[in-house]
Parts: structure tokens; C-alpha cells; sequence
């Protein structure tokens, strides 16, 4: 039952141990959520845990609960009292990046506090949101080893699962590689503000013509900043370069931007913003979540990152940092266009054989 539900996650099963556990550094620890009573059958027991650290690290352990959720809090006496519930966040997004550095910081402390000490990560599966806090404090600490996110998130998978399929959403591999360009570029983490105008949704193929488009605006707290009207997908909207932007999402034959003027739609954004795109026109008569994906504003404004984020347009196909540059939308004038394609959205980077939306969604 416990191999079922870690799927392909590496278990630690050794010295009479059978854990979902791996060892993504000799001093750092990722597993699944240590569970008590019936959920101890399936999933890690924590007392099977606790008496796997107790005789493999004495002492010497520091646990990291990520999870959110009010059922997976558990009594921290079970560790020695050792355990840190600061820095969780919900399943399948991203932290905040002030959460990543506040996270890089505190296990760095953890780690000066006591010589050899082991650091032990986990969420509910042990994957996802371990795997973001595990490749960027391994890019933040270990800087001679690890430099370059995309490696780094390679290497967690490869240390994590027998499949090499670690961080699979593209918004928290989004954050993985924004916390190493800052880090590689020496940035400083600043509040920076955007004014945002509106969503262009693009595509090749007419698949979802007799639907219509609507999306949200939230902010880290999931707080809706703005709600856009609805489009039908009929009309399309005539997009011109600029002579400095070569995309060829500006190419495809349907565009739609949202909302169709300019005085509609001037919101100031800043740090992490959450959009949800929703298909209006469904079978059961209301609107259906379609996708969404995360950003961080601190990303488009710095100079260093625009430079990074205008030159990364198909040259590295395991990023989803998305692409930025400039395009002339009429009435609204040129534009900064931050462009994520299908492989960089949540919910549709899994869409393999196209039954949501067409392979050229953007």
C-alpha cells in the first residue's frame, strides 16, 4: 500500500526501515508527511520516522513541515521538539519569494546552530513543494556545487524519484529559477510595482471558438484584485511588433485581448500575483477553471531579468521562466508582453494530447 501511494518517489529501505524518504544531500532529508493513526498504514508512520531520525542523526535533526493544510500539523514532541511550520504555503503553487529567502535563511542558522546537523524537508508527498524549498536552499548554501536552477531542479528529481519527475509545475519551477537569477545575478529582493493593461490569449487552431474567456487577478493571499469581463472568442485582435521583439506567438491567427480598452484596466501589481483563466460558455452553464500560473513582479522590472527574461525565448526547453518583450497593440500602444506558453501554465503543461486547448496556446 505505502509503495502505491508514493508512486515513483526513491523510499529509504534499508536496516529494517521502509520509508518514502530520500537523501538529496547527506545532511538534507526529503520525504512525505510523517501521519498518524490510519493514515500511518499507507503513508510514513510517524513513529517509524521519528525512530528512523533518533538512530541515523541522534539528536541532530531539524524538520521542516511545509504543509498548509490544519490536517497535517502534528505534535512536534515526536521529533524532540524540532520541527518549523513558518514557512508553509498551498499544494500545487509556488511560496512567496520573501518566504524563500526567509526559509534559506532560517535553515542556514539551523545549520551554523549545531556541527553535522540533518535537515528534514517534507509536505504532504514529499515532492512538490519539498523539492522548490530543497533546490533553492541548495542553490542559496551550496553555491560551489550548485548555480544554475535548471541543473539543480534536474538533480532533485534525480534524487527524489526513479522517474526524474521532481517539481513538475511549471509555476514552482517558475520560482526555483527566479530565486537563482536573483541569486547568480546578486540581485536584492525589492518590492517593485507593475501597471498591468490587460491578457492576450492566443493560439493557432479555432478549438475553443464557441467558448468565452474570463480571468482573475490575485494576489500571495489569494485576495482578487480584479475580475475581467467576459470575451467571446470571435474576434481577434491585431497585434504588430515592435522592430526589437521576435516571438512567434504575435504570429498566430487568433488573438484576444481582455479587456478591450484601455481605460478598463490599469492595475498596479506588485511581488506575487496568482491569474485564473476560466472558460465561460461550459455544459453545465457556468464558468469552469481552464488554468492558471503565478509570477513575480520583481522579475519584469529589474534590468538585469529583463535582459535575462528578452533573451530566453526557446533556448532553454526545461525553463518556464517565460518570455518578455515589447509589442504594439492599437489603442493601447506598445506594451511590455510577458508571454507564458502552454508547457509554462498550470493545469495545462499536463494538456499532452491538446484536448484543452490547442499545442499553441500562449
Amino acid at each position: 500500500m505505502r509503495k502505491i501511494v508514493s508512486k515513483k518517489k526513491r523510499r529509504y529501505q534499508q536496516d529494517g526501515f521502509d520509508l518514502d524518504l530520500s537523501y538529496i544531500r547527506p545532511n538534507i532529508i526529503a520525504m512525505g508527511y510523517p501521519a498518524q493513526s490510519y493514515e500511518g498504514v499507507f503513508r510514513n508512520n510517524i513513529c517509524d520516522v521519528s525512530r528512523f531520525l533518533s538512530s541515523k542523526h541522534g539528536d541532530k535533526f531539524y524538520v521542516y513541515n511545509l504543509c498548509v493544510e490544519s490536517e497535517r500539523q502534528y505534535d512536534g514532541s515526536c521529533f524532540n521538539n524540532n520541527v518549523c511550520a513558518d514557512f508553509s504555503f498551498e499544494d500545487h503553487n509556488p511560496p512567496s519569494m520573501k518566504m524563500i529567502l526567509a526559509f534559506c535563511q532560517h535553515v542556514k542558522t539551523q545549520l551554523n546552530l549545531m556541527t553535522d546537523r540533518t535537515i528534514v524537508i517534507h509536505c504532504k508527498a514529499g515532492k512538490g513543494r519539498t523539492g522548490v524549498m530543497s533546490c533553492c536552499f541548495l542553490l542559496y548554501y551550496y553555491r560551489d556545487e550548485f548555480n544554475d536552477p535548471l541543473q539543480t531542479l534536474r538533480f532533485y528529481a534525480q534524487q527524489r524519484t526513479s522517474n526524474e519527475k521532481g517539481v513538475t509545475i511549471p509555476s514552482q519551477r517558475r520560482y526555483v529559477e527566479y530565486f537563482g537569477h536573483l541569486l547568480n545575478n546578486q540581485l536584492i529582493y525589492t518590492l517593485k510595482q507593475i501597471v498591468f493593461t490587460g491578457l492576450l490569449i492566443t493560439y493557432e487552431q479555432n478549438q475553443i471558438l464557441n467558448s468565452g474567456i474570463s480571468y482573475t487577478l490575485s494576489s500571495s493571499n489569494h485576495r482578487i484584485q480584479y475580475q475581467s469581463f467576459e470575451i467571446p472568442l470571435e474576434r481577434d485582435t491585431t497585434i504588430h511588433q515592435d522592430s526589437i521583439a521576435n516571438y512567434s506567438v504575435l504570429n498566430a491567427t487568433h488573438k484576444h485581448f481582455i479587456p478591450s480598452s484601455n481605460q478598463q484596466c490599469q492595475i498596479p501589481l506588485e511581488e506575487d500575483i496568482l491569474i485564473e483563466i476560466f472558460l465561460t460558455k461550459t455544459k453545465r452553464g457556468k464558468p469552469e477553471k481552464l488554468c492558471h500560473f503565478w509570477f513575480n513582479t520583481f522579475f519584469l522590472v529589474d534590468p538585469k531579468m529583463q535582459f535575462i527574461l528578452s533573451n530566453y525565448n526557446g533556448k532553454h526547453p526545461e525553463s518556464n521562466l517565460g518570455v518578455l518583450n515589447s509589442c504594439l497593440i492599437p489603442e493601447f500602444g506598445h506594451k511590455h508582453l510577458y508571454t507564458m506558453i502552454k508547457k509554462d501554465i498550470d493545469g495545462l503543461h499536463k494538456d499532452k494530447f491538446h484536448r484543452l486547448v490547442p499545442a499553441s496556446f500562449a
